[in-house]
This record gives structure tokens, sequence and C-alpha cells, in this order.
């Protein structure tokens, strides 16, 4: 048919521009959840070389006991170690050319801004996660869905598989365990604290005995992702580094810690930087950097001194 139509553009396209929209759409992000459980060393900085040193006091060695009328008061002793954070540089930049600073509609610095914000909170928690899973005690769900058996590994690898998806019942072994054999004080005087994936919430949310976090406390004091508690463990879900599914298809991997379980040393707090421009100022860029690190407070699966129980699969 002769005439006028919109396509080709000769026909009609031409008569209209394309509209780019006033509104800016950014990746969602996963869940972050690790650093805001984390002790930040106040007596460290800038200037204080890259090394964290920190003082752990063990248990008498000799416990007190009944004393005989003319016997002399025992003596005992008690080790001092140290544990140390050594801290390492993390950033991430985006250059951008001076052409698209001047020809864009919108503010490439802020676009590109708001991206590394998003990328140095995901790297960041990433990296004090990572350092969490490194703990010596490993939890494994085993038996099956009505007969469940719970099976502990203490040197710091998880060499038993998972049987099955967790339960409520994993739940009150790991606090048990937190309790009973290791001797860790709650995080918060009452409660553990537990980190966990989806999945590992998604099943231990399926239990009746599940407490919505909405039904109880001060809702401004709750850590920032929680959902609830159970058994006097708090839970926290978290989607950047935690493993919904372990050994191929069981719910799921989670972190549960006591009181004081990692340090967190910083030399520099993270922050944003301007690249100085060159070339008479066509090559502008920015970039995110923090100088610090994290470590455990005790590496250890000993009583008295673990902090930290890692549920997850042998893969």
């Amino acid at each position: 048919m002769a005439g006028q139509s919109w396509s080709p553009d000769g026909s009609g396209g031409y008569l209209a521009n394309s509209v780019l929209s006033k509104k800016m759409r950014h990746a969602s992000q996963p869940m972050m959840r690790a650093r805001q459980f984390v002790r930040k060393e106040s007596g460290y900085g800038k200037h204080k070389s890259d090394t964290l040193l920190f003082d752990r006091i063990s248990n008498v060695a000799t416990a007190g006991t009944t004393i005989a009328e003319l016997s002399k008061m025992p003596e005992t002793n008690f080790a001092i170690t140290q544990g140390s954070v050594i801290v390492n540089e993390f950033g991430n930049s985006i250059p951008y050319t001076g052409k698209l600073d001047a020809l864009s509609e919108f503010s490439v610095s802020n676009i590109v801004l708001k991206a590394l914000k998003n990328d140095m909170a995901k790297a960041l928690d990433r990296a004090a996660m990572v350092e969490l899973q490194t703990c010596q005690v490993k939890y494994a769900a085993t038996g099956t869905d009505s007969a469940p058996t719970g099976t502990f590994d203490t040197d710091g690898t998880q060499s038993t598989a998972f049987t099955r998806d967790v339960q409520a019942f994993d739940v009150k072994e790991i606090v048990d365990y937190f309790n009973g054999t290791l001797f860790t004080p709650p995080f918060d005087g009452e409660n553990f604290i537990c980190i966990a994936s989806v999945g590992f919430a998604r099943a231990i949310k399926d239990d009746p005995d599940w407490e919505d976090a909405s039904k109880y406390g001060d809702p401004e004091r709750l850590f920032s992702g929680e959902v609830g508690r159970y058994y006097g463990c708090r839970f926290v879900v978290e989607a950047n580094v935690l493993a919904s599914l372990v050994d191929t298809s069981y719910k799921g991997e989670a972190i549960f810690f006591g009181e004081d379980p990692m340090i967190e040393a910083v030399a520099v707090a993270e922050e944003i930087r301007s690249k100085i421009p060159t070339d008479y100022g066509r090559d502008p860029g920015l970039a995110w950097y923090f100088l610090g690190n994290w470590g455990l407070t005790y590496d250890t699966a000993t009583a008295g001194e673990a902090k930290i129980i890692h549920a997850v699969g042998t893969a």
C-alpha cells in the first residue's frame, strides 16, 4: 500500500525521536549481613604497622579445690597466647572518558559512584564472611528426616556429608554443643546468632516452633536481616556468600556464633576516591578503597575458646 508508515524510517520513523527514561535503574543487590556482628578494634588505625596483635588468656592450668586446714593454698597459672590480623588492601575502580561525561544526559559520576558502593559492600561483606567460614568446628545434618543425627568435625575441614535437609533438631544440636561442650557465651548474653542462607532459613522457618522476629523485642533493635529466633538463637538471612544448597541438594549453609567471634582491623576505613585525571582531564574515574582485614578471636575447636560453628557441606 502506498503512503506513509512508521517503518521504514524514511516513510515515517524519522518523525519522532526515541525518548530516554529519566529514571536510572541499577542491578539489585544480595543481602549482606556479616560485618554488623564484627567488633572493630578501636586501638588500631593508620601508622600502626600492618599487623594487629591481640592477647588471649586461657583458663587456669589447675582448677581450684578444697583445702585441708593445715595445707598450703594451691598455686596454678594460666597461659597467654597471641593472635594477629594482617591488613590487606581492597578496592576496585571504574574509569570513564571526559567525552562521555560531557555528552551524557545523566551524571556519569553519580552512576559510577552507586555501582562502586554496591561492589564495595559486597566485597567487604564477602571477605568478613569468608573469614568466619575458616572456623575449626563444622557441622553436618546426618541421619534421616525421621531419625535425624548431627555430626561435628573439629579439624577445620568438613569431612561429613549432609544426608538430609536441616531442621529444628540441628539448631538444638548446635546450641547444645555451644553450651555443653564449648562453653561459648551467647552473643548478646542470651542468644547465639545464626547467619543463614536462604535455603537454611526456609527449612528452619517451616518448623511450627519458629518465632517470627516481629513478635518479640524492640523492632528498632533487631539486627539487619533478622527474621526470627529459635531455641536461644537469633536468625539473620543473607544471600551474598552462603550457599542455599549443600552436598548437591540439601538445605543449606549457615554460620553460628557466640560472643566476640571475630576482630576487624581497620587502618583506612572504606572510602570513595577520585582519580586525578591526566591527558588534560580526558580520563577521569572513581574507585573504592579499604585497608584492613578480619581475624577470628580463637582459631580453635577447644572448649572455652571456640566461638563459631559452620554448618556446611563437603563440596
